[in-house]
C-alpha cells in the first residue's frame, strides 16, 4: 500500500493511551535524529496530530538554528507551553571549528509581534530589558540566536530538566550573571587558588557605567540583560541541569577556552543532577557548586587527574565532616551538613588518563559516594559521548560507544593511507611514464642530429 493509515482500532483507542505509545516513540539526543517518529506520526492522520505534537512538546530537543518552528507552534497552540518538562538545545557549532554560528533571516511581522506580546507579558523582566530584547528581535538578522533562545526557555513555566551539553555558551546570555568575567558582582570569595587566565579575564572588567571588553564583542553579553531568566524562572524550578561542554564567550575565544562559571549552589538550590565542565568550577570549593539537594554530579571534559584531584579530596572530605578550619568558618549554618544527599560522582576525561588508586575509591566509598572514571582507551573522546556522557550510562556503555568511534576512525584512516599509498604510486608511474616518453624523444630511430655542415641519420649515413 503506498499510503498506509493507522488501523481504525487503534484510532479507537482512548487519548491517554494513544498518548502513551506516543510517547514511547521518543528518543534521546544520542540518535541522530531522536525526534524524527514523532514527526512522521503528527503526519500520519489529524487525529494523532495534535498528540504528537504534545509528546514533542514534552521535552523538545531542537538546534540552536531552529528555535523559530517551534516558537511557532508554541504562539499557534498556547496550550503546549506548559506541556514541557524538559529542554535540550543542541548547536552544529563544536570545539575543532572555529565558527561563527549562521545568522538567522529576519522575522516577519507576524513572529515579532508574537514576540512581542510574549515580551511584554513577562512580570520578572524590567521594561528597559524588554524595550532591548524587542529591539534585538527586530533586527535585519539575528547574528547569534540566543535572544530567541532565551524566548523559547521563558515560554516554558514548567520545565524542570534543561540540557545544554551539546551547545556553546555564547549562545546563552541568560548564564551573564554567573560569569565573573562579565559581571563582577558575581561571587568570587569562593576561588580556591589564583588561576592566570581566570585572574586576566577579571582585570578586564571595567566597572561603573563601562562595559567590560569581553560584552562589547558579543551583542548576547551586552543588552538586554536576560540573567532574570535564570535568577527568577529557572533557578526555583530546575532539578536537572547539564551546562554546556563548550564554554567559549565568543567565537573569537580559542577552540580549548574554559570560562568560569559561579554561583551554582546559590542559583539553582533545587538540583539533583548536574553535568558541568570540570574546568568550569576547578577553581571553586565544592560547596560553592554542589547545592545541598544534589545526588548526581558529572564532570566533563577532564584534562587530567591533576585539575581535579584535589578538588575530589575537598569534596570527600566536607561530606565526611572534615573539612579545613576556613571552609567551616564560611558555612552559613554550621548544623547544616555539606551535600548530605550527593551519592554518586562521575569523571569523563578527554584523553587517555591514568585511573585513581584504590584509596581514593575507598575515600570515596567511606563519603557514600559511588565514584566512577570514564577513560579513553586510545584517543580522544568525540562525538555525543562527549557532549553527553552521562547519557552513557550502562556498564561500559561509554566505552563500547567510543571503541566503536574508535573503529570507525581507525576504519577510515585504513582507508586514506590506502588511498594516499595508490595516489603515490600512480603519481610515480605517472612521472616514470613521462620519463620514457621525454627519452623516447631524444633516442627516437628517426631523429635527426645537426653535425657540422649536413644531417646525419640515425645510423651514420651523411646527406649533403
Amino acid at each position: 500500500m503506498d499510503n498506509p493509515t493507522p488501523s481504525s482500532t487503534m484510532l479507537q483507542l482512548p487519548d491517554e493511551i494513544l498518548l502513551q505509545i506516543t510517547f514511547n516513540l521518543s528518543e534521546s539526543v544520542k540518535q541522530p535524529d531522536p525526534q524524527r517518529n514523532l514527526i512522521n506520526l503528527a503526519l500520519t492522520c489529524k487525529q494523532l496530530a495534535p498528540l504528537a505534537r504534545e509528546a514533542l512538546c514534552h521535552a523538545p530537543i531542537v538546534q540552536s538554528s531552529k528555535v523559530l518552528p517551534l516558537l511557532r507552534t508554541l504562539f499557534a497552540y498556547p496550550s503546549l507551553r506548559s506541556k514541557a518538562r524538559s529542554l535540550t538545545i543542541e548547536t552544529k557549532e563544536t570545539r575543532c571549528e572555529h565558527t561563527m554560528p549562521h545568522p538567522l533571516p529576519k522575522l516577519n511581522s507576524q513572529t515579532l509581534r508574537h514576540c512581542t506580546l510574549t515580551i511584554r507579558s513577562l512580570p520578572f523582566v524590567d521594561e528597559e530589558t524588554k524595550d532591548w530584547w524587542i529591539a534585538d528581535l527586530s533586527a535585519c538578522f539575528l547574528q547569534f540566536p540566543g535572544p530567541l533562545i532565551c524566548l523559547l526557555i521563558s515560554m516554558l513555566p514548567r520545565i524542570e530538566e534543561l540540557y545544554l551539553g551539546g551547545s556553546v555558551l555564547f549562545n546563552l546570555p541568560l548564564f551573564r550573571a554567573m560569569l565573573p568575567a562579565l559581571d563582577h558582582t558575581s561571587a568570587t570569595s569562593t576561588v580556591t587558588n589564583s588561576h592566570p587566565q581566570f585572574e586576566i579575564r577579571r582585570r578586564r572588567v571595567l566597572f561603573g557605567e563601562r562595559m567590560s571588553p569581553v560584552i562589547r564583542r558579543i551583542s548576547n553579553w551586552n543588552l538586554p540583560n536576560l540573567s532574570p531568566i535564570t535568577t527568577t524562572l529557572l533557578g526555583p524550578r530546575l532539578t536537572h541541569l547539564e551546562l554546556p561542554n563548550d564554554m567559549r564567550l565568543s567565537p573569537d575565544d580559542a577552540p580549548r577556552h574554559m570560562e568560569a562559571i559561579a554561583d551554582i549552589a546559590t542559583t539553582f538550590p533545587l538540583l539533583t543532577f548536574l553535568s558541568i565542565p570540570a574546568g568550569a568550577v576547578s577553581h571553586y570549593r565544592p560547596d560553592a557548586i554542589i547545592p545541598q539537594l544534589l545526588q548526581h554530579l558529572v564532570l566533563t571534559d577532564v584534562q587530567s587527574i591533576q585539575q581535579v584531584g584535589n578538588w575530589e579530596d575537598d569534596l570527600a572530605m566536607m561530606k565526611l565532616g572534615q573539612a579545613p578550619p576556613d571552609h567551616l568558618r564560611r558555612r552559613t549554618s554550621p548544623a547544616h551538613p555539606f551535600f548530605p544527599k550527593l551519592s554518586k560522582l562521575e569523571i569523563c576525561y578527554r584523553k587517555r588518563e591514568r585511573p585513581a588508586s584504590a584509596s581514593f575509591y575507598g575515600l570515596m566509598a567511606e563519603a557514600g559516594i559511588v565514584y566512577k572514571e570514564h577513560i579513553p582507551e586510545c584517543c580522544f573522546i568525540g562525538g555525543r559521548e562527549f557532549w553527553h556522557p552521562w547519557l552513557f550510562a550502562g556498564e561500559g556503555e561509554l566505552e563500547r560507544a567510543q571503541g566503536k568511534r574508535h573503529d570507525k576512525y581507525e576504519a577510515r584512516k585504513t582507508e586514506a593511507i590506502k588511498r594516499n599509498r595508490i595516489a603515490r604510486e600512480r603519481a610515480l608511474e605517472r612521472s616514470v611514464e613521462r620519463g620514457i616518453m621525454a627519452l623516447r624523444w631524444l633516442f627516437r630511430e628517426k631523429s635527426v642530429v645537426v653535425c657540422g655542415g649536413g644531417r646525419v641519420r640515425a645510423g651514420g649515413e651523411q646527406e649533403a
